[in-house]
């Protein structure tokens, strides 16, 4: 399983997209299955690894090298890949490959993988099937000779070469820049830079324009693949910046939000920088969030705490190229 992530190109010559992240066409509701974008394997291997490796970065690069040894913190990053790209199912302790052949055919011409190598691996998966235990190292154990056969299939599958990403990124116009925040590329494809709408949003918080914010919403995961809102990202973020009396809040105010599916960003925006237990802490968590969203390798390698000054100094560069 791949972290898809290049920490140190002149040394380690692994994959490749951590600086070009290519976002998703997000759409709401349940609609049909949609195969992952690199920035959505992205976001998955590196948010399992921040939970699990925990700041060990000797441990990282093990798994950024497609080694899975079976020690406890390994098996608990395999097994959240697996439930991140939809390859286990948790609340069934089942193997699933529904989808992996529809994932190879979205993305087949920026690769030379053949369809017959991707359905013996989807076979190999579906073998799989149920476990009687979820426990991290029980699913790892099922799974490690799908993965030591099957490496090179899901490299090609879920993005985990950098000759793959970068032909994607040549040729997607809606294309995450290196290096740029999620909160930047949702306003350049939404806003003119240096626009008042654009400069009172990045001051207030505040914008009628849902478009960026379902961009936004859905980019921070606060909503998920479906749409639905997922207070826990929004809590998480609240923590990061030593914030952790307020879960409570979070709650209310979802709770009580009066949501337009049509508009459903925005209302929820309003509802969390409007209410008045989190109207204080909005633009803190948001500026903290822009900067670490700059990079999804962020808590991978920085171990130090939060810094508002630091943040703060940050942010006057974002809102510099935003022409604000």
């Amino acid at each position: 399983l791949n972290l898809n992530l290049d920490l140190n190109s002149s040394t380690m010559n692994f994959v490749g997209i951590s600086s070009l992240v290519i976002v998703a066409l997000f759409v709401g509701g349940n609609a049909a299955w949609k195969p992952f974008s690199p920035e959505e394997t992205l976001f998955t291997y590196t948010r399992c690894m921040e939970d699990n490796a925990k700041g060990d970065l000797a441990l990282a690069k093990k798994w950024m090298t497609w080694k899975l040894e079976q020690d406890p913190k390994s098996a608990c990053y395999a097994k959240c890949v697996l439930v991140g790209l939809e390859l286990f199912d948790e609340s069934t302790k089942t193997f699933k490959g529904d989808n992996i052949l529809e994932q190879y055919n979205k993305y087949k011409s920026y690769t030379s993988q053949d369809e017959a190598g991707v359905k013996k691996f989807q076979q190999a998966v579906q073998a799989l099937g149920t476990i009687g235990s979820s426990d991290c190292v029980k699913v790892l154990q099922k799974y490690a000779p799908v993965h030591a056969k099957f490496t090179d299939v899901q490299r090609n599958v879920y993005f985990g070469k950098k000759e793959i990403t970068d032909k994607i990124y040549n040729a997607d116009s809606t294309v995450k820049k290196r290096d740029e925040t999620m909160f930047r590329f949702c306003e350049r494809i939404n806003f003119k830079d240096g626009s008042p709408e654009l400069c009172t949003l990045r001051k207030t918080g505040i914008t009628t324009n849902n478009n960026h914010l379902d961009c936004l919403f859905r980019g921070l995961r606060y909503l998920d693949r479906n749409g639905k809102i997922n207070p826990d990202e929004i809590k998480r973020d609240l923590h990061f910046i030593n914030v952790k009396d307020k879960d409570a809040a979070v709650d209310k105010a979802l709770k009580n939000c009066k949501v337009n599916e049509a508009t459903k960003a925005t209302d929820y925006n309003d509802c969390l920088w409007k209410d008045p237990a989190l109207k204080d802490i909005m633009m803190p968590v948001f500026d903290y969030r822009e900067v670490r969203s700059e990079s999804y390798r962020y808590f991978v390698e920085n171990t130090e705490p939060y810094n508002v000054a630091k943040v703060k100094e940050k942010v006057k560069k974002y809102d510099k190229d935003a022409g604000c």
